[in-house]
């Protein structure tokens, strides 16, 4: 199923020029193909250049120089699971996966409401175009 979004992590989005000790943010890049929209997730976590995988096993992840990898590795790999099971839920249930809709997931989840929850407050604003 082609769903036409990417979802990978990204460091330093900005692409400043580093130096070795210095850090930049890992953000999640959600790119919708159909509108050539971006969405950037900051994940909050500031890695040094050295520590980041651009080829090979660990490219887009921390690589095993950096002391916690794994523990980051399963964070950045959890959000971007969270995100795949929204698109694929939402397509599942007839519906189209946009921008909106991971903005809408992305500020509701911060106050604890599921995507149950989510989803029947996004259909009742569409209740006149849905059918049963």
């Amino acid at each position: 199923m082609n769903i036409g979004v990417t979802i990978k992590a990204i460091h330093n989005k900005r692409r400043l020029p580093l130096t070795e000790n210095q850090l930049a943010v890992i953000h999640i890049e959600v790119y919708f193909k159909d509108g050539a929209t971006r969405r950037w997730i900051n994940t909050k976590i500031k890695i040094e250049k050295k520590h980041w995988g651009t080829t090979g096993a660990y490219v887009n992840k921390v690589k095993p120089s950096h002391p916690n990898h794994i523990r980051i590795n399963q964070f950045l790999s959890s959000k971007i699971n969270e995100i795949e099971t929204l698109i694929y839920n939402t397509l599942n249930s007839g519906g189209k996966f946009t921008p909106l809709l991971l903005e809408n997931y992305l500020t509701d989840n911060g106050s604890n409401i599921g995507f149950l929850s989510f989803y029947e407050s996004e259909t009742k604003q569409d209740e006149l175009a849905l059918s049963e």
